[in-house]
């Protein structure tokens, strides 16, 4: 249960809490930091770096099947809103 509270103050500022199901990552002290991966319930994955349990610095979105689907910066859990710095891609495929 604490690690759900942490998530969720983690990720209060993130639009559609609700569609987070997994969250992957290190924590040091009760907070993540490091890589990580956000896992949406559509199967959506934004792998990203943690910095004091915040999602901070470049990001990538791939859809379930590891399509790259947008890159981002984010700040504080918030992506960029200059549009013109957000770089939506078509299929871009990667193997895992």
């Amino acid at each position: 249960i604490a690690v759900l509270d942490i998530e969720r103050n983690i990720f209060a500022s993130f639009s559609n809490l609700s569609s987070i199901s997994y969250v992957e990552g290190t924590y040091q002290n009760n907070v993540l930091c490091g890589p990580g991966k956000i896992t949406h319930l559509n199967g959506d994955v934004l792998c990203c770096i943690f910095g004091k349990g915040y999602v901070n610095g470049p990001t990538k979105l791939y859809d379930k099947s590891w399509v790259l689907k947008e890159v981002c910066w984010y700040h504080r859990n918030v992506p960029n809103l200059n549009k013109s710095e957000i770089i939506n891609v078509g299929p871009m495929y990667i193997s895992v």
